[in-house]
């Protein structure tokens, strides 16, 4: 008999987290929860930015990184992260943000 598959609760960050890279397209689902992973390690601190989040879970993405992260940020500004505190979503989305910034920046510049 195989193993019961169980799901994060809702207002866990592992949850939003997996959530939040859905909609990001990509190859096969391990690339999704590879993505999710590393989202949650960004949302705890132990990833700077976006960029490091795609380059470490090297998802085979079927758009371009720099959709890939605009639509997590937007999953990450549209739902709470943490346990329901206003404060952890606005940080959330700051971060995701500031993530995208830093790849506009870099991206202009080596063109």
């Amino acid at each position: 008999m195989a193993p019961e598959i169980r799901h994060w609760p809702e207002q866990t960050p592992e949850r939003r987290a997996y959530d939040a890279v859905r909609s990001v397209p990509v190859q096969e689902e391990n690339d999704t929860n590879r993505l999710g992973y590393h989202l949650f390690l960004h949302l705890k601190g132990e990833l700077p930015d976006l960029d490091e989040v795609l380059h470490v879970a090297q998802a085979r993405l079927l758009c371009s990184k720099d959709e890939a992260k605009r639509l997590i940020a937007a999953a990450l500004a549209d739902t709470p992260i943490g346990r329901g505190d206003p404060d952890a979503t606005a940080e959330a989305a700051s971060t995701a943000e500031a993530g995208m910034s830093e790849a506009g920046g870099a991206e202009s510049e080596s063109k």
